[in-house]
């Protein structure tokens, strides 16, 4: 399968995609404003302890505090024992290393654990969980041992490793590179705490490029960004995690937009529409609310009663393997629904079931499927661990854009066609909440860069008809 990963850095947004046989499967959108994302470490202080949800509220020092549940708090084996009581664990005032796992939404908290973890390819050092794991699946016993001879006396103090089932086949020395970057990283983050006691930041969250290089083990055709600065960035991830690829980074030169180029604009923007066709003439329509979302199957003219199972099959095989994919790609997460086209028999029913989960890839792990309802409706859940592109980009309850999502699309424009036609004026039509973000707003700093960088204003025109999904560039002479 030929996998490529698309790199856009704008001002204050970079924008991710990855994709299979030109087709994008994964999606990220790095923020410079954004905060709590997952996987950062912090140095908390618990402000208060809930005995009624048994869990801690801890002040990150961020807008809202992180919540930290008693069964994250402690190292417990569920199966012979019970949690103990977050009142027997922490008391208010204390400061404690936490994580972030899953980053706040709406009005959720930061979910937190203080059981610390840094991945790497074959990796994984557990700060403060001393011990060598290794995965289930290194089954020689020669192996194992050779293993934890390799580790036990390379790890540092009060840490642990988890040993990933690729490490049976990987270099020596590589492997003790990536337990040396990792214990790196982790000291690392104790320098950077310049106040102890005071809630801060101790270590950025992974890139998103891990993320989707982890989604394929590290094997990519190619790796393609925009800015030779980000090349540079991205080559330094690559070769600590996968050196073996890091001549795949490149830069794209070319005088257009790096996605019009690699045929991606039109897929990016499929994403902002609860619509998704399917090459049959069916589609499917998505739905997020705060506690469910909602999927229907819709066959695209007809009825489907008069047309027969063998039809019905047909068309929820087909959107099942959509579905699993927009699932990755929109990142829906938390309760879903699935209002496939009535299916009567039980093994068209679990056909249905297999396609979608195989659809999921890797990214099952991260869901539990249940299947069938006694109404017919098909349901599963997924773990939360990242906004969802609704959630970054649009208005709650509705298919118009945020304007924060719009001002960073607008400023990526301005410095493309600043760049292209550096002595042209240009007028930007959009709603006063856009304009207001770029002129007095927090991304005021990134499009007075672009006016100093090429000598020349920028003029907005706010008008009532501009609503919150449209805006227009107006380049003059």
């Amino acid at each position: 399968m030929n996998s490529e990963i698309f790199v856009r850095a704008g001002p204050g947004e970079t924008r991710y995609a990855m994709t299979v046989q030109g087709v994008i499967t994964r999606q990220f959108i790095h923020r410079a404003e954004a905060a709590a994302s997952a996987g950062a470490v912090y140095r908390g202080r618990i402000i208060k302890i809930h005995p009624g949800l048994n869990a801690a509220f801890v002040d990150l020092g961020l807008e809202k505090e992180g919540f930290l549940p008693a069964a994250d708090a402690q190292v417990f084996d569920p199966a012979k024992e019970e949690p103990k009581r977050i009142s027997g664990l922490f008391s208010e005032g204390q400061t404690i290393l936490v994580q972030i796992q899953r980053e706040g939404y709406e009005d959720k908290r930061p979910r937190l654990t203080t059981r610390i973890n840094m991945a790497s390819h074959h990796l994984v050092l557990t700060p403060l969980q001393p011990g060598i794991y290794l995965s289930k699946k290194i089954s020689g016993e020669n192996d194992r041992v050779r293993l934890q001879e390799l580790l036990s006396d390379k790890l540092p103090l009060d840490c642990g490793v988890i040993v990933r089932t690729g490490a049976r086949e990987a270099d020596v020395e590589h492997l003790l590179k990536e337990l040396g970057q990792l214990s790196r990283n982790w000291s690392a983050a104790f320098d950077a705490d310049t106040t102890p006691g005071k809630p801060s930041l101790l270590m950025d969250p992974p890139s998103p490029l891990e993320h989707l290089l982890a989604a394929t083990s590290g094997i990519c055709d190619k790796i393609v960004t925009n800015t030779k600065g980000m090349q540079r960035s991205l080559s330094d991830i690559v070769e600590n995690l996968y050196p073996a690829q890091v001549g795949k980074v490149t830069t794209y030169d070319g005088p257009g937009d790096i996605y019009e180029n690699y045929d991606l604009l039109d897929q990016w923007a499929a994403l902002y529409e609860r619509k998704v066709f399917l090459p049959s003439g069916g589609r499917i329509l998505i739905d997020e609310a705060a506690a469910v979302t909602a999927i229907d199957v819709d066959s695209g003219g007809g009825s489907t009663s008069r047309r027969g199972e063998a039809f019905a099959l047909a068309t929820n095989l087909e959107a099942a393997a959509e579905i699993g994919r927009q699932l990755q790609l929109r990142e829906l997460a938390g309760q879903i629904v699935i209002d496939f086209l009535p299916l009567r028999r039980t093994e068209n029913q679990n056909s249905v079931k297999t396609i979608l989960t195989q659809s999921m890839g890797s990214g099952v792990r991260d869901v539990r499927v249940f299947g069938f309802s006694a109404m017919g409706l098909f349901e599963l859940t997924r773990r939360r661990r990242w906004k969802s592109f609704h959630d970054l980009n649009l208005v709650p309850g509705s298919s118009a854009r945020q304007p924060i999502s719009l001002a960073y699309d607008i400023l990526y424009r301005l410095k493309h066609e600043k760049r292209v036609q550096p002595a042209r004026a240009v007028c930007v039509r959009c709603a006063s909440a856009v304009a207001s973000l770029l002129r007095q707003g927090k991304l005021a700093p990134y499009l007075a860069d672009i006016e100093k960088q090429f000598v020349s204003s920028v003029e907005f025109q706010t008008e009532s008809r501009h609503d919150l999904s449209t805006y227009e560039l107006l380049v003059t002479s």
